[in-house]
């Protein structure tokens, strides 16, 4: 499917869809208010890949002209970023505004030739996935600006999917900016089995900082293939005041209680590999 540039019509017809391309964010805020039941999309590359166009016959939302979302904002306290920002334009900043968990999370989870036209906000809103960024952002304690047209909330991003991994958006919300608390996190870690780009993947998410050799903040989180990231915060308060580097013992025993808990919460996880990945991060700490 193939979209004509928006000149002076906000609305064109194409293989029997209608495909509206509002100028601000107000005009699509009304226009989603008064059709629910449209697709939203700002670079369309998830339904580029999907049979979506085969099937479906309702409206269209195209909201990649749209500047509101697509702003950058850093304070001293958080990086702000508009949902429709390309994913190439967030890899752009410059590297100490840029946590480095969301930066791994991109590169490893989105190909190049698609971080163009794919967006921070699509990635986190289509419907029935859930994308290495989601995880990213929820581990960093990201929020979410979600906008009605005569409504606004922020809610963490991590409530932006509920347990099955479905969207929490309610009728006529669009999600509008992203924000970031500002946090030196020593240890950054990513790490996605079997590789890069792949879906059915196991990602862990860690980040730790250290004072004086002593562990002064943690947080692991593990997204299995069909399952939305899983935290451990009783495992990470056990660890705050252990020494640096941890012990082949304590690796060994935090380990098994993370394992523990993931195949209480999912019994067909690959266990094995989540071990892995678990030690692999604690034994960088």
């Amino acid at each position: 499917m193939r979209y004509r540039k928006r000149e002076k019509k906000d609305m064109i017809k194409q293989d029997n869809l209608q495909i509206y391309y509002p100028g601000d964010l107000q005009d699509a805020l009304l226009l989603y208010n008064k059709r629910p039941e449209a697709i939203l999309t700002a670079g369309s590359v998830e339904l580029s890949r999907t049979e979506t166009w085969q099937h479906y016959q309702g409206p269209v939302i195209v909201l990649g002209n749209i500047r509101e979302i697509k702003r950058i904002i850093k304070t001293e306290r958080y990086l702000e970023i508009g949902a429709g920002k390309a994913l190439s334009a967030i890899l752009s900043i410059p590297s100490p505004n840029i946590p480095l968990l969301l930066k791994k999370s991109i590169l490893l989870g989105c190909p190049a030739p698609a971080r163009t036209q794919a967006t921070i906000g699509g990635n986190l809103c289509i419907p029935d996935k859930t994308y290495d960024i989601h995880g990213a952002l929820t581990l960093l304690n990201a929020t979410a600006e979600i906008r009605k047209t005569n409504h606004t909330r922020w809610i963490p991003v991590s409530d932006i999917r509920n347990t099955t991994g479905f969207t929490t958006l309610e009728e006529g919300e669009i999600l509008t900016r992203i924000r970031i608390p500002i946090s030196n996190w020593e240890i950054q870690e990513y790490i996605k089995f079997p590789g890069a780009f792949t879906t059915a993947s196991i990602n862990l998410y860690g980040l730790a900082h250290k004072e004086d050799n002593l562990i002064s903040a943690i947080r692991i989180s593990i997204k299995t293939p069909y399952n939305p990231p899983y935290r451990y915060p009783e495992t990470e308060k056990s660890m705050i005041g252990k020494s640096s580097p941890l012990t082949k013992h304590e690796i060994t025993q935090i380990t098994k209680e993370i394992a523990e808990k993931v195949s209480e919460e999912e019994p067909e996880a690959d266990i094995r590999t989540i071990t892995k990945l678990i030690s692999h991060f604690l034994q960088k700490i």
